[in-house]
This record gives structure tokens, sequence and C-alpha cells, in this order.
């Protein structure tokens, strides 16, 4: 039987993992809730003007919802692609999408696939 203790230390640990991993990554519940996001993605947040507390008070199917009314490109393609994900429609999605910054372009590769167990 697992203690609080030792269960405290692995999240600790599986955190900790997670943050030193250099590219952004955020945990997202099957009905769009961000409940986790990496110390990557709070430090690109910070710099465009989003910090962590913003990204957990976020829906990430509602933000592509939002960014797709406003046709931001890309984004229906991601929406869709999170969804098959949710419903196990496809074990893996993959899509490149431009993020350009008034300073600078940038573009992003982002990999979606389900947590199991």
């Amino acid at each position: 039987m697992m203690t609080a203790q030792t269960y405290t230390y692995q999240s600790e640990f599986f955190f900790a993992i997670l943050d030193s991993i250099e590219q952004e990554i955020a945990v997202i519940r099957k009905d769009g809730a961000i409940v986790f996001v990496n110390d990557a993605w709070v430090g690109f947040g910070n710099h465009n003007g989003m910090s962590k507390e913003d990204w957990l008070r976020s829906n990430y199917l509602d933000v592509c919802t939002t960014a797709d009314k406003v046709g931001e490109p890309g984004v229906h393609e991601i929406y869709e692609g999170m969804i098959s994900v949710i419903q196990g429609k496809s074990a893996l999605f993959k899509h490149e999408y431009p993020c350009h910054s008034p300073t600078e372009k940038r573009w992003f590769m982002m990999t979606i696939t389900a947590l199991t167990g």
C-alpha cells in the first residue's frame, strides 16, 4: 500500500521530470480543461502575457473555438485532432502551426497523445 508520503514524493518526482523537459507540455482533461503546464509552457506564457494561473483557468477546447472564430490559421485542425484523440478515434495527432509575434516568426509542432492507464 502506498503511503501519503510516498505518493507525494512520486508526484513531485513526476512533475520535476516534466518541468525538466525543454518543450512546452500541457496536460488537458477530456473536457478540455488544462490541469498542468510545465515550466517551459509557463515561461513561454509569461513572455507572451499569460500567467500559469491564467492557463490553469483555461479550457483548451474553448481557446481553440475562440481562435477559430477570429480566423487563426490551423486552429480548426487542432480542435478536430484533439477531439479525435479524446474520443479514442486516434492515438496521436501532430500539427505544425504558426504562432508569430510582432517581433518574430515562430512555428510550433503540436503533438497530442492520450494518457493511458
